[in-house]
């Protein structure tokens, strides 16, 4: 993950600069976005901001104090708990001062994926975050502490799982803590049945391959967000799910489409 110093506008990484311990990451493994565990070591980071929003939730074993100015705001002190989450929106300036290691689940998203995961036609104030640090939000913990687990098991699991996940941890971190609240559309009986028929036909033929939630949504025209609740809606189970069911099937030499549709 990257932090540019505002004084010079050259990104620097955070383990090279010591500004993070990193013990795990996915590196590009996702498209668009990137989870790591890390510990953040204790100093002054100067005036500067991140490339892409950066979002994460600490894993303390106790109560930490940071200080910390954001833009057009005085200095506050924060006191930081386990589960507390911290979010700071891409390029947006930030000061902050800690003076205890802060080990954490850390994920930055790329803004450019964000229109394809959530809609383009949203309003570009809809994809503007807040800053802060919160500490109540259990389910977008979970998420992110799952994206890690992942990372930590290898990635067993295929793009298709980490994408969908973190596709549904976005449109609850714009619904929750966006400019303008993210409301999407109302889904109304799920896929059409050309469309089902194409993404179900692509998934029993990529089952020797990594499927991607953006591959599969493109074969739809709608956003990874909408297609994913559309096909949920259309057969119960999430893409990943459903993947994972065919490849159960293929094993067990069913037809295509005559197979459990998994859990």
């Amino acid at each position: 993950m990257e932090w540019v110093n505002a004084r010079d506008g050259i990104p620097r990484d955070v383990k090279t600069e010591g500004i993070a311990d990193v013990s795990l990451s996915s590196g590009r493994s996702w498209a668009g976005f990137a989870v790591e565990e890390v510990t953040y070591l204790p100093r002054e980071l100067p005036s500067g901001y991140v490339p892409g929003h950066w979002l994460g939730a600490f894993e303390l074993d106790a109560p930490v104090k940071m200080e910390h100015r954001f833009p057009d705001e005085r200095w506050h002190t924060s006191t930081l708990v386990k589960g507390g989450l911290f979010l700071y929106p891409a390029f947006a300036d930030f000061t902050k001062v800690w003076k205890d290691p802060l080990p954490a689940v850390a994920m930055q998203i790329e803004p450019a994926a964000i229109p394809g995961m959530l809609g383009q036609d949203l309003e570009p104030r809809a994809l503007e975050l807040r800053f802060g640090h919160y500490r109540h939000d259990p389910l977008l913990v979970e998420m992110l502490r799952a994206l890690k687990r992942d990372v930590a098991e290898g990635l067993p699991r295929g793009r298709l799982y980490g994408e969908t996940l973190a596709t549904a941890l976005l449109a609850h971190l714009f619904r929750n803590y966006g400019q303008k609240p993210l409301v999407g559309p109302p889904v109304r009986g799920g896929l059409s049945q050309r469309h089902l028929r194409r993404v179900r036909d692509f998934i029993h033929e990529g089952l020797g391959r990594a499927l991607s939630l953006p591959e599969l949504a493109g074969l739809t025209g709608l956003s990874q967000y909408h297609f994913a609740r559309a096909f949920r809606q259309s057969l119960g189970v999430s893409p990943y799910r459903r993947s994972v069911s065919a490849q159960a099937g293929r094993g067990l030499g069913l037809h295509r489409g005559l197979g459990p549709p998994g859990p």
